[in-house]
């Protein structure tokens, strides 16, 4: 997980960060149907504000044309970049 759940306030229930989203509408869990949009939407995010396991994802999303993306390798190489920057080690191993 990229960042801990934050609290709204005490009397109120945590948050779930966008990775988290994202895997919530991927499998279709609590409660929620499942949604390819939705999780593309909410990896994006998660990915955009750093998330290496969200950028991974990413691109192994486009460089296989799954989970609702068509193919582009371009997208999927900069994605593995980014993570692989990060220190993610599948990312960097795919860089090569």
């Amino acid at each position: 997980m990229c960042r801990k759940h934050t609290k709204t306030s005490a009397k109120t229930k945590t948050l779930p960060n966008g990775n988290c989203l994202a895997g919530w509408y991927f499998f279709g869990v609590e409660g929620l149907g499942k949604d390819l949009s939705l999780w593309l939407r909410w990896e994006r995010e998660a990915a955009e504000r750093g998330c290496a396991g969200a950028q991974h994802n990413l691109a192994v999303a486009y460089g296989k044309g799954e989970r609702g993306v068509e193919v582009n390798l371009v997208l999927s190489a900069e994605w593995f970049r980014l993570a692989a920057l990060q220190g993610h080690a599948d990312s960097t191993f795919c860089m090569g």
